[in-house]
C-alpha cells in the first residue's frame, strides 16, 4: 500500500523541483550578473600639487542691450539694418525724415524760449508767498520751523502742520455695542485726564466716538468708557475734521502756528520765501535738457541718419514702422517746421523752400528756417516783404539742405525750379530764384499744402522718446552662479574661471569673477550668495544657455597624497590598507590616517603614511 502510494508521489515531487529550479536560476544568474565586478589595485603615496577648486552652475547672460530712440514726432525713412545684424559703434542704422527733424528743433527752440521767459519773470517776482487758514481752528500739530524747506518737511510729515476745523477728535475702537449715536460716553487720555464725549457712529463693529480737540493730542491712546464705568475699548486719537497746510516749494520764513492755538479764518499761518526756487530749479534742468536735445537734433539734420550707440547685434527692427516722406497723392507740399508766436511775432520763425527739382511727381527742394526778429519789419503780405524774405532765403540756400518734399501724382497747376514758398498761414509763392533747370517739371495739384501749419502746442516739447530698435552689445557675458554661506568667503574679484557650456560639449572657456554679493538670501535656513563670472563675448554662445562654473580657489603646493579611492571609512576613523592577501583575496595591514586638502581624485595624507608607501584598494569596474 505504502509503495503504491510513493510511486504515485515520487512523479509530483519531481515536477515541482524542476519548477523551482526555473524559477530561481534566472534569479540566481540576475543576481550573480549584478554583483559589480572589481579588482584589486595598488598605488603609491606620491608628492603632488593639489589644486582646491568650487563649482556651481547657472545660465548665461548677454550685456543690457541699448535702445536707439528718436525724439517725439521724428520719423525714419528707411531702415538700414536687419534684426540680429552685426554692427559698430556710429554706423548708421536708419535714416530719417528731415521735415520732422525741423519741425522737432523749433519745437524744442520754442520751449527754450518759453523757459527763457518765465526764468526771467520768476527773477523779476519777490518769490514770497503766505498761507492763511481757510476757516476758524485749532493748530493740532506744527512739523515745519524757521528755516525748513517745505519740499523736505511735506516728504517726511505730509503737510507743514495741521488744524483741526470742527474742534473735535475721533477716536475709532472695536466694539460690539449697543450704544447709538450720540450717546455720551467718557475718554480717558494717556495722561490720566478724562473728557467727555459722544458716539459719532457704530458701524459693522466699529465704534467711531468724538471728544473735544482742546487738550487730547494726536496720536494719544484714549480708552472709551460707557456711563457705568465699563470698559469699551481703546484705541488712536485722530482730528476728526483736518486741513493739512500744503504747499509745493520755498523755504519757511516765519512760522505762526502755535500747536493748541485757535485761529481764525484768513489767520497768516507761515510766510515762505524762495517760493520760486524749485520751480527755476526744475526750469533750468529741463532748459539744459532741451539744449542737449537741441544738438542732438542738429546733428541728425546735418546727417540724416540715426547711428548704433556701440558695437554689437540689431535687435527690434520693424520696418513697417518706416514711413515715407509722401504728402500724399495730389496734396500740396506739407511741412511742420512753421509756427508763429501770436503774442509776441518777435518769437516767429519763417520757414521758406526753395524748389530744386520737380520730375515725376517727386519734389525736392531746399528749407531755410530763421527768426522773425532778423527781419523785424518786414510784412509778408507785401511785394516788398516778400522780396526781401527771397533776397534772405537766397544768401541761405547754399547751406540749406536738400531733401524730398513730396511724393505724389502731380495734377493741375505747376510748380518750377527755383520758386519760393513762404510755409504759414498765408502758404504762397512769394518769389523766384534762378536756379539750373532740373529734370523736368510737372504740374502740382494745387498749393493748399503750404498752408499746413502747426501751431506750437501749450505744453513743452516732450522729451520722452520712442524706441526705433536695440543694440545689444558685443562685449562681455555673464553667468551668476549660487554659493553657499560657508563657502562665500574662499571667493576673491578676479578669481580664474573654467566654464563649460551644455551646449557646446568638448569644450571650455575662461571667465574671471566679476562680482560677488554683499548680501545673501535665506532659504531652508542656510543663505545664498550670488557670484557673477564674466567671460570674453563669443557668438556661438547665446543668452540663456546652460553653464557650469569650476573656480580655483588656491594650491597646496607639494604635499603627500593617496588615491581618493583608497580611503575607507572604519567607525570615526579613515583607513587605508598597506598589503594585500594574494591567496584569499583579502586587504591586509589596516593603517589609520588624517586627510586634508582633496581635488576629488587625490587626497592629502596629513599624518600616518609618507611618501613611497603601497596601498591597496579594489577598484570596481563594471558589473559581470
Amino acid at each position: 500500500m505504502k509503495k503504491k502510494n510513493w510511486t504515485k508521489i515520487i512523479p509530483w515531487i519531481l515536477l515541482l523541483a524542476l519548477t523551482s529550479a526555473l524559477i530561481i536560476l534566472p534569479i540566481s544568474v540576475r543576481n550573480r550578473k549584478e554583483q559589480p565586478a572589481y579588482e584589486f589595485v595598488s598605488a603609491q603615496t606620491e608628492l603632488r600639487d593639489i589644486s582646491s577648486s568650487l563649482s556651481g552652475g547657472g545660465t548665461v547672460s548677454a550685456p543690457d542691450s541699448q535702445d536707439v530712440s528718436l525724439p517725439d514726432g521724428v520719423e525714419i525713412t528707411q531702415y538700414l539694418v536687419n534684426n540680429g545684424e552685426a554692427v559698430e559703434a556710429g554706423q548708421p542704422v536708419a535714416e530719417v525724415d528731415s521735415l520732422t527733424v525741423l519741425a522737432a528743433i523749433a519745437r524744442v527752440r520754442k520751449s527754450m524760449d518759453k523757459l527763457e521767459k518765465d526764468l526771467n519773470e520768476l527773477s523779476r517776482s519777490e518769490n514770497s508767498k503766505t498761507i492763511k487758514c481757510v476757516a476758524d481752528g485749532r493748530v493740532k500739530a506744527v512739523y515745519a520751523a524757521n528755516g525748513d524747506d517745505v519740499r523736505s518737511v511735506i516728504i517726511e510729515h505730509g503737510s507743514l502742520g495741521i488744524v483741526s476745523l470742527d474742534g473735535l477728535m475721533r477716536v475709532e475702537i472695536a466694539c460690539d455695542s449697543e450704544l447709538l449715536t450720540g450717546d455720551a460716553v467718557k475718554v480717558k487720555c494717556a495722561d490720566g485726564k478724562e473728557y467727555p464725549g459722544r458716539v459719532a457712529s457704530s458701524v459693522n463693529g466699529t465704534l467711531t466716538v468724538t471728544v473735544t480737540d482742546d487738550g487730547p493730542e494726536i496720536g494719544d491712546l484714549a480708552a472709551v468708557y460707557d456711563t457705568a464705568g465699563n470698559l469699551l475699548g481703546s484705541g488712536v486719537l485722530q482730528v476728526n475734521s483736518p486741513w493739512k497746510v500744503m504747499e509745493s516749494d520755498g523755504i519757511v520764513e516765519s512760522m505762526a502756528m502755535k500747536p493748541g492755538s485757535e485761529v481764525r479764518k484768513g489767520f497768516i499761518l507761515v510766510t515762505l520765501k524762495d517760493t520760486g526756487a524749485t520751480k527755476r530749479e526744475d526750469w533750468s534742468r529741463k532748459h539744459r535738457e532741451y539744449e542737449d536735445l537741441m544738438q542732438e537734433l542738429l546733428a541728425m539734420l546735418q546727417s540724416g541718419e540715426i547711428t548704433a550707440p556701440c558695437d554689437g547685434f540689431v535687435s527690434g527692427v520693424d520696418k513697417s514702422k518706416a514711413t515715407g516722406l509722401s504728402a500724399g497723392s495730389g496734396h500740396g507740399l506739407t511741412l511742420l517746421a512753421y509756427y508763429e508766436d501770436e503774442s509776441e511775432p518777435e518769437l516767429s520763425i519763417y520757414t521758406l523752400v526753395i524748389v530744386t527739382s520737380v520730375n515725376e511727381g517727386i519734389i525736392m527742394g531746399k528749407i531755410v528756417t530763421f527768426p522773425a526778429s532778423l527781419l523785424p519789419n518786414v510784412d509778408p503780405e507785401t511785394d516788398e516783404g516778400k522780396q526781401m524774405l527771397v533776397s534772405l532765403a537766397d544768401s541761405m540756400k547754399d547751406t540749406a539742405l536738400e531733401t524730398v518734399l513730396s511724393i505724389g501724382s502731380p495734377s493741375g497747376g505747376s510748380i518750377e525750379v527755383g520758386d519760393v514758398f513762404l510755409i504759414g498761414p498765408k502758404g504762397s509763392k512769394i518769389g523766384h530764384i534762378d536756379l539750373p533747370a532740373g529734370p523736368g517739371t510737372g504740374g502740382f495739384g494745387g498749393l493748399g499744402g503750404f498752408g499746413a501749419t502747426q501751431k506750437e502746442d501749450p505744453e513743452l516739447f516732450p522729451l520722452d522718446e520712442s524706441v526705433i530698435l536695440s543694440v545689444t552689445p558685443a562685449e562681455e557675458m555673464s553667468i551668476a552662479i549660487s554659493v553657499d554661506e560657508l563657502d562665500i568667503l574662499q571667493y576673491r574679484i578676479g578669481m580664474p574661471a573654467e566654464i563649460t557650456i551644455d551646449a557646446l560639449p568638448g569644450e571650455s572657456f575662461t571667465g574671471t569673477v566679476t562680482k560677488i554679493a554683499a548680501v545673501g538670501t535665506n532659504s531652508g535656513g542656510s543663505s545664498k550668495f550670488d557670484v557673477t563670472v564674466s567671460l570674453p563675448y563669443s557668438d556661438r554662445i547665446l543668452s540663456g544657455m546652460n553653464a557650469s562654473v569650476v573656480i580655483r580657489t588656491g594650491s597646496t603646493g607639494m604635499i603627500v597624497t593617496v588615491p581618493a579611492a583608497a580611503l575607507q571609512d572604519s567607525g570615526s576613523k579613515c583607513i587605508v590598507y598597506t598589503g594585500y592577501d594574494e591567496k584569499n583575496g583579502v586587504l591586509t595591514n589596516p593603517v589609520t590616517i588624517e586627510t586634508g586638502a582633496s581635488d576629488g581624485e587625490y587626497v592629502e595624507i596629513v599624518s600616518g603614511l609618507i611618501a613611497g608607501q603601497t596601498v591597496w584598494y579594489k577598484s570596481y569596474s563594471k558589473t559581470a
